[in-house]
C-alpha cells in the first residue's frame, strides 16, 4: 500500500537532513541521525498499521457480525446454512452462531501486514532504515573523532 512508501519518504528526509549541514565532516552524523529518527518513526507507525490496528478491526468486525446474527435470531430470521432448521431455543442459537462465527475466523486471521514496501512489512523496512542510520552515524562519529 501507499503507506509503505513512508519508509522511502523517511529515507529522503534523512538524506535531506544530512545534506543540509554546513560542516562537511558533520554530514554523515546528521544524515545518520535523520535516517535513524525517520526509521524509528516509520517502524512504530508500521507496527501500529500492521499489527495493533488490525486487532481492533477484527474485534470490531467480530462484534458486528455477532450482533447481526443475534438480531436475526431474535427476529426469527436466522438460519445457520441452507437446509438447517432455525434454532428452537437459546442453546441451539448459541451453538449455531458459534459455528457460523468459526467460519469467519479464517478470514479474520488474514488481517495483518497489508502496509508494505516491495512486499516487506513497513515496520521491518523502516527498522532497517533506522539500523542503516545508526551505521552511518557510527561511521561518521568515528571519522570525526579520528579525524
Amino acid at each position: 500500500m501507499v503507506s509503505g512508501l513512508l519508509a522511502l519518504v523517511g529515507l529522503a528526509a534523512g538524506a535531506g537532513i544530512g545534506t543540509s549541514s554546513d560542516n562537511e565532516s558533520m554530514i554523515p552524523i546528521a544524515m545518520g541521525t535523520g535516517l535513524f529518527i525517520a526509521g524509528a518513526i516509520g517502524a512504530v507507525l508500521g507496527h501500529w498499521l500492521n499489527i495493533i490496528r488490525p486487532v481492533g478491526q477484527v474485534e470490531q468486525a467480530r462484534k458486528q457480525i455477532s450482533d447481526e446474527l443475534w438480531a436475526r435470531v431474535h427476529h426469527g430470521q436466522f438460519q445457520a446454512a441452507p437446509g438447517i432448521p432455525a434454532p428452537q431455543n437459546q442453546a441451539e442459537a448459541e451453538q449455531q452462531i458459534a459455528a457460523v462465527m468459526e467460519q469467519y475466523e479464517k478470514d479474520f486471521k488474514k488481517f495483518r501486514n497489508r502496509n508494505t514496501l516491495f512486499w516487506i512489512p513497513m515496520q521491518y523496512a523502516s527498522a532497517g532504515l533506522g539500523v542503516l542510520g545508526l551505521v552511518i552515524l557510527a561511521i561518521g562519529a568515528i571519522g570525526t573523532i579520528t579525524g
